[in-house]
């Protein structure tokens, strides 16, 4: 039976703002870094197997062939269909000789469907699939789990892995296909849900009544870890996605594989049935069954900020074809019966490069302000434009902060400086260096915008630094990271991945650490130290009497470009939504999207006026952003840049 033709559009908008349409995608204008995305659902078709079905799992669609495969658990069977970039059009059960069929996973490179069925003993069937054989919906195996009460099963293609969850037995069944071998791996009490990673080649289990997630390996080995009730679970590269059943309500929350917690989403109203990340796009789905609650919702997967949600539906799976151009949901709770719908989704603003541009460095700190932040913040910080060290030392305590960094001239408040801050009407200003860099005139002149003006300062940039530092961060950080003083490319590159893990930045010589850093070093007693830079910038003494009573890494390069790359690939291991892009051999555009960046969770990556180095074209690659932002103008980087950018957006 085939649903309703016609197409319907679902638009989902983060809170009550639409984007207004026509906004500029091109290299010479940019809109606010915090501007939300719009994602269109656009509802293709829908399918009904069969009228009676109550309930239907996860739709699995081979792209190369066409074809969809669903259990029906209520009637006890695998429907097929036949699916087209427009429709969906139901073609009748597999005659497999299954008789409770609980879940399937689809191995669509070698075109073999995997089969649950959970008559006892519970067994695995697999059933080839695949159009130009003879064998075509044929078993081709079958594999005893040894589990009780299977409730989901995934597909590992590139190891021929089989990974089968059992609730009652608490375990997971690991079957290597190729050698039919069978494993049983303990894991938490009553397991909820399941996620395999094709990369690592090991599957996450959660379990709420355990309170744990279990890491299985292939191998048959396992390893546990405490999370406080973690109910369904999501995996992109790196990062793991756990929606959790906290005291204070429901959330999704984002993980490293060190179980590291680096995002949490706002509240939810229930608890997610399933959640689908699309790594490519930096979209997280999931589908709620709960009444009077979005059906879907999807959240950006870098920060788990909310981009919107559906109209009022009940949808309890969620897959995706390998392509990610069309999403399947089965949609419950109609009186017509179970079915099964097909999305697509469409992304606005596209994925685009952009530029903050303006006459001088002054205009461009304005015009990187005014894009980010609102009016009446707490603070804004003010610093030379004529020197870096000082900028840079407040970068990670402004991003910290979630607040500007304006630049100045000695003697005077440009005149695009002083809109903004009549704009911002921050309640306090903090002034970043001694009067030599900004004199008591400004600071005079800057009392008009804020009725409490401060002043951060020292003797040399490297007392300012440590200053910066102590009038933020407490002690016992979880790092810090060190760069020249005499140099700003390892501290402008270094100040986002110090933001995202809430440390400072402090400046120091290459053969020296000043006395007023050191102080400030034994005071913050940090896990452990990151050293930005190689043995030109920041010498192996200097190491070596850091490693006396730290633990200290260094991360380094042939120069400054590759450890601008470095930087991002070792702290942005699981992506970026946004990269910034700034000049490796000025520094002024930049200083001013230090802090923005460290808000935006996003790198900053060095390119010269006419070329993007290999190392960062390598690292732009493998982050695939979905927003490239340019700092400054196109006599700092470009137009020949801004369009060579472009080809390492998300597709």
């Amino acid at each position: 039976m085939l649903r309703s033709p016609g197409r319907t559009r679902f638009t989902l908008i983060a809170g009550a703002l639409a984007l207004v349409a026509g906004l500029a995608t091109s290299s010479t204008v940019s809109f606010a870094a915090s501007s939300p995305r719009a994602i269109e659902l656009e509802r293709i078709s829908s399918a009904i197997p069969d009228p009676a079905s109550g309930g239907m799992g996860a739709a699995q669609v081979d792209p190369t062939t066409g074809r969809g495969f669903v259990v029906d658990t209520y009637l006890n069977k695998v429907e097929t269909f036949a699916v087209t970039s427009t429709s969906m059009t139901p073609t009748g059960p597999l005659s497999i000789g299954t008789a409770l069929p609980m879940a399937a996973a689809l191995d669509d490179q070698n075109h073999v469907l995997y089969v649950v069925d959970r008559s006892t003993p519970n067994r695995v069937v697999a059933v080839n699939v695949d159009p130009a054989s003879s064998m075509r919906d044929k078993v081709i195996g079958t594999y005893l789990t040894g589990g009780t009460d299977p409730l989901s099963i995934a597909v590992d293609s590139i190891s021929h892995t089989v990974y089968v969850m059992n609730v009652t037995s608490n375990d997971v069944t690991v079957i290597d296909v190729p050698t039919g071998a069978v494993r049983s791996v303990a894991t938490g009490k009553s397991p909820d849900d399941m996620a395999v990673d094709f990369d690592s080649h090991r599957a996450y289990v959660t379990s709420t009544e355990d309170e744990s997630i279990t890491t299985v390996f292939a191998t048959g080995s396992s390893t546990s870890t405490p999370m406080n009730r973690p109910l369904s679970i999501a995996l992109c590269k790196d990062t793991i996605f756990v929606s959790t059943d906290r005291p204070y309500g429901y959330h999704i929350e984002k993980y490293d594989v060190g179980m590291r917690l680096l995002a949490t989403s706002p509240p939810l109203a229930s608890a997610p049935n399933e959640m689908l990340p699309d790594c490519r796009r930096h979209a997280l789905y999931t589908a709620d069954a709960a009444a009077g609650v979005p059906g879907l919702q999807v959240f950006r997967t870098s920060d788990l900020k909310l981009e919107g949600g559906s109209n009022v539906d009940y949808y309890r799976t969620l897959t995706m074809d390998p392509s990610g151009n069309r999403l399947f949901a089965s949609e419950t709770g109609r009186t017509a019966g179970s079915a099964i719908v097909m999305f697509e989704p469409h992304f606005s603003p596209p994925a685009a490069v952009e530029r903050v541009a303006g006459a001088d460095r002054f205009e461009v700190s304005a015009a990187i302000s005014r894009q980010n932040f609102l009016p009446n913040s707490a603070v804004a910080y003010v610093a030379s434009g004529a020197g870096f060290a000082d900028a840079l030392s407040g970068s990670a305590v402004a991003g910290e902060r979630r607040a500007p960094v304006l630049l100045v001239t000695k003697d005077g408040v440009p005149g695009a400086i002083a809109d903004e801050l009549a704009r911002l009407k921050p309640r306090t200003i903090v002034i970043l260096g001694g009067t030599a860099a900004v004199s008591p005139g400004v600071e005079e002149s800057l009392k008009r915008y804020s009725g409490s003006v401060t002043r951060i300062s020292g003797a040399d940039r490297f007392v300012v630094s440590a200053a910066v530092s102590a009038s933020v961060f407490k002690p016992k950080v979880p790092v810090a990271y060190l760069a020249s003083g005499a140099n700003f490319p390892d501290a402008l590159s270094g100040s986002p991945a110090a933001g995202r893990a809430h440390a400072p930045v402090l400046l120091i010589e290459k053969d020296r650490i000043p006395d007023a850093v050191a102080a400030e070093l034994a005071r913050l007693d940090p896990g452990e130290i990151v050293v930005l830079g190689g043995p030109n910038a920041i010498s192996e003494a200097v190491l070596d009497q850091l490693s006396t009573t730290k633990t200290v890494s260094r991360i380094e390069g042939a120069d400054r470009f590759e450890v601008s790359a470095g930087i991002s690939a070792q702290k942005f291991h699981d992506g970026a939504y946004m990269v910034y892009i700034a000049s490796g051999q000025t520094f002024p555009d930049a200083l001013s999207g230090a802090p923005v960046a460290i808000a935006d969770g996003a790198p900053v990556l060095l390119v010269t006026r006419d070329s993007i180095p290999d190392p960062v074209a390598a690292e732009l690659e493998r982050l695939h952003p979905y927003r490239i932002v340019v700092l400054g103008g196109t006599a700092a980087v470009s137009d020949g840049v801004s369009e060579q950018l472009k080809s390492y957006l998300t597709d």
